[in-house]
């Protein structure tokens, strides 16, 4: 796939440069995800996916990015329309251009923070768009929210249907939670009514984690939050891609509840027995889940023996649980 060919393709008509750099930021916002191989592999994999300065951005393979990889694609389509920029390395990359003589910031791939790749494809606010709070330099990463030319951005969002949908729908979804401020119900009554209520997820493992804690923090009090946890359990693939699928667990009243969250699917409430069934699909854990005894350690960089492949359609008790046997490597679309 052409990708610079592919984002600009619907972008809408009469937008000035920033409407421009906006319009790109968003697309590619939904159309990559946080890489999640790069957390969860060997010190040497980990610095090569760093360090690939060779990537053919026309001829991408995955829709998984870095700071370094994300700030080369956008970085790119802004040169290719003329819009003047650089990227910037100060340990993490990011790109800065150029509008109305000042510089803005433009950092979608920071997996420090709930991140603007997770706040596009849900529809909630951006944070690491706009302009940059020091102009004179590079070292300091940080917005001017109180610039006169921020409020630009809320007049070009509404020109760009896909962003206004997922913002209608994070409003709607804020509009059902809502009932859960004061509320007396008990923590695992809050978190089935909230997972309900999320419904099937989007693509992204740390997008939508991401997204699933915010919301968390945001309607749930601290004693809630005090009782909720959770474990990640990975797979590494043949071409060392890793897929991730977390195990929330809340501890209430002496017991345990578990959900499994996974990209492109409803938080799913779930029995000991098919957590473990997990294992027979590869998946492996760094850390204990309270109560299971799992039977698969992951290891970095150790891909899924020969032997899974024998037997994982073999097993056939838990067969509804193949939706989790998909890999979240994919080719941007």
């Amino acid at each position: 796939m052409n990708i610079i060919k592919y984002v600009l393709k619907d972008m809408p008509q009469g937008l000035d440069d920033l409407g421009k750099a906006r319009y790109i930021y968003l697309k590619l916002g939904l159309m990559f995800n946080f890489n999640t191989s790069y957390q969860n592999t060997t010190d040497a994999r980990q610095s090569l996916i760093f360090t690939n300065y060779k990537v053919d951005i026309k001829h991408l393979t995955s829709n998984q990015v870095i700071c370094t990889l994300w700030s080369l694609i956008y970085s790119n389509i802004l040169s290719y329309i003329g819009i003047e920029n650089e990227i910037v390395n100060n340990g993490h990359k990011h790109v800065r251009f150029k509008y109305n003589n000042k510089w803005w910031i433009a950092d979608a791939a920071d997996q420090d923070c709930y991140s603007d790749l997770s706040r596009i494809r849900y529809g909630d606010k951006t944070i690491s768009f706009g302009v940059a709070l020091y102009q004179d330099r590079k070292d300091i990463i940080g917005i001017n929210y109180e610039d006169p030319d921020m409020n630009k951005l809320s007049g070009i969002d509404k020109k760009i249907p896909f962003y206004q949908a997922n913002i209608q729908q994070f409003e709607s979804l804020n509009k059902e939670l809502s009932i859960l401020n004061g509320s007396t119900k008990s923590t695992n009554e809050k978190v089935d009514f909230m997972f309900y209520t999320l419904g099937k997820l989007g693509n992204g493992y740390y997008e939508t984690k991401d997204f699933v804690r915010q919301l968390e923090k945001s309607y749930l009090t601290q004693e809630d939050l005090n009782k909720i946890h959770a474990v990640e359990l990975k797979r590494t693939n043949r071409k060392y891609d890793v897929d991730i699928v977390q195990c929330i667990y809340v501890f209430e009243n002496g017991s345990y509840s578990y959900y499994l969250l996974a990209p492109n699917l409803p938080i799913r409430k779930v029995s000991l027995s098919e957590i473990k069934y997990l294992a027979n699909l590869g998946y492996g854990i760094e850390k204990q889940i309270p109560e299971v005894d799992y039977p698969k350690k992951f290891k970095r960089g150790e891909r899924i023996s020969p032997f899974y492949k024998l037997t994982r359609y073999g097993l056939s008790s838990q067969r509804s649980f193949l939706c989790y046997d998909v890999r979240q490597n994919r080719k941007p679309r």
